[in-house]
């Protein structure tokens, strides 16, 4: 029993990678050129270089399967490649229906990569070969496949503040060599759904700022590392706020699964040092490897449009 209140007491130090929440990273833009830029990240990972209108027309065949002559403005055509691609309001676009496909096929997303390499993976592995066609009727194909329909089933959910996700690092946390900046990056490791929708897939990855680093020191002192968790993205696009608050760090010290972790954890990170071995015994780094698995949780309550798994009138 008192090795248990051990370990939860050094996991929730080891979490006291002390959280502090920001506000979600706002993909709001508000210039074309600006606009085109996020297109094209979505698409095919960065920014394409040159002039706008051969970007732009290059966009709209990759996507329409033509260029929109009659699409108006330049701001209008890409406003409505933003809305077709990555569009959050109806729910509806090529991303969310990409992340539905591609979490009903894997059970998981593929989110940091980009759109055009995404759909070739979900193609070889029902067609064994790449479509040349738009990326819409990529999809549409892919839909009718897969779900049965081009459309899916969309339904609006709120998740509270608090909600808990389990998560896995993908950057080691080290007070050694880590320097404010740094990214650390992570990913959702369990599906976040209500009521049969699907909010939060596995598979999404957030990405933290180091906002303070603490090497250790003489006199037992150990390091410290303060990272702002940022923000996870969710099916359609939303951006989430996480944080490691008290319902986190209640369920982090509660988990039986989790426990071996952290104990091995605590014998890098906290070991015990007496007042009288302090004056003599350096302090130890903070140091969390890859791969080490927790609890963080959303920082306020937010609005999803959600993969339905049943019909929604």
């Amino acid at each position: 029993m008192i090795w248990r209140k051990i370990i939860c007491s050094v996991l929730a130090a080891l979490l006291v990678l002390t959280s502090v929440p920001v506000a979600a990273q706002d993909v709001t833009t508000t210039t074309p050129g600006l606009q085109l830029n996020q297109v094209e990240t979505i698409l095919y990972g960065a920014p394409k270089e040159g002039s706008l209108i051969p970007r732009i027309e290059q966009a709209e065949r990759d996507v329409l399967g033509q260029v929109q002559i009659d699409g108006g403005s330049i701001i209008a055509r890409i406003d409505n490649l933003l809305r077709v691609v990555g569009g959050i309001a109806s729910g509806s676009s090529l991303l969310m229906r990409l992340n539905s496909l591609e979490w009903m096929t894997f059970q998981e997303v593929t989110y940091g990569q980009p759109l055009m390499r995404r759909i070739e993976t979900l193609e070889r592995a029902f067609y064994g070969e790449i479509s040349r066609d738009s990326v819409s009727q990529r999809i549409a194909r892919l839909s009718r496949d897969i779900w049965g329909s081009e459309q899916i089933h969309i339904a609006r959910k709120q998740v509270p503040a608090e909600t808990t996700l389990r998560i896995s690092l993908l950057t080691e946390i080290n007070s050694g060599s880590m320097k404010p900046g740094d990214a650390v990056r992570y990913k959702v490791t369990e599906t976040l759904r209500l009521e049969n929708t699907i909010l939060i897939p596995a598979g999404t990855q957030g990405v933290g700022t180091v906002m303070e680093v603490r090497q250790a020191g003489p006199l037992g002192r150990d390091g410290l590392v303060t990272i702002d968790w940022g923000y996870v993205t969710a099916i359609d696009g939303t951006q989430v706020k996480v944080t490691i608050g008290a319902a986190a760090t209640e369920r982090n010290q509660h988990s039986a699964e989790l426990a071996a972790g952290a104990a091995m954890a605590g014998v890098i990170l906290l070991g015990p040092i007496g007042l009288a071995a302090g004056a003599l015994v350096p302090g130890k780094e903070h140091v969390i490897p890859v791969g080490t698995q927790f609890y963080a949780e959303v920082a306020e309550a937010v609005n999803i449009n959600g993969l339905s798994l049943v019909p929604v009138n």
